[in-house]
């Protein structure tokens, strides 16, 4: 009896301490952006992703490294999500300043492991204009509601919530998008980078829910 109620006690903890499981947690601390965890897997019209090394926690990026003028020109990075299953909660932490110059949109998008984007998040700037957030069609979900939300400070925290096959975006903890779609396996999440609008990516976490 007292070894099943032992047993009984450890997959009780256990329990409890998976519940809430981290898959992956990106700080931008230490090295670069390490091969082990980003790829580039796309360069169309430019040289790729123009940014600097963490800096206090932080990675900047400027936009696109030589853009063909009068082209799309577009890069991806695309980091590894473990073939998460379930609910999760996907998180980033960015800082945009609403007067800086240029024109550009960051895209996050939840992707499963045939490369169909499942739902995702864009933040766009147009010159001297403040930062933009929306929704962003997945292959697999259908959009039920969705608007812009215009950014007025700079810190900027973006969330996608997936329970079951109901999916939301969130942004400083305001709801403005909802969808319905699968719940196949999360294999990556990608960043595709268009133009040259400054951004601060401060961290980033993948997690399991209840």
């Amino acid at each position: 009896m007292k070894k099943l109620f032992g047993v009984l006690l450890m997959a009780v903890i256990c329990a409890s301490l998976f519940a809430d499981t981290v898959v992956f947690s990106e700080k931008f601390t230490g090295e670069d952006l390490s091969p082990q965890n980003w790829m580039l897997t796309l360069s169309e019209y430019c040289k790729g992703i123009d940014y600097q090394k963490p800096l206090k926690g932080a990675l900047v990026i400027k936009g696109l490294l030589a853009p063909q003028t009068g082209k799309n020109a577009r890069a991806a990075l695309e980091r590894d999500a473990c073939f998460t299953n379930g609910d999760v909660v996907w998180s980033l932490n960015l800082e945009l300043d609403p007067a800086a110059a240029g024109s550009g949109t960051y895209t996050w998008r939840l992707q499963s492991d045939n490369g169909e984007t499942q739902l995702g998040v864009a933040v766009s700037k147009d010159k001297n204009k403040p930062w933009v957030v929306k929704g962003v069609n997945g292959f697999t979900c259908k959009l039920l509601s969705d608007k812009k939300v215009v950014l007025s400070k700079k810190p900027c925290k973006l969330e996608i919530i997936r329970r079951k096959a109901d999916y939301q975006v969130l942004v400083n903890g305001q709801c403005i998008c909802t969808a319905n779609g699968d719940t196949d396996t999360i294999a990556s999440i990608q960043l595709t980078v268009q133009g040259n609008a400054p951004a601060v990516l401060k961290s980033m976490e993948l997690k399991s829910i209840k």
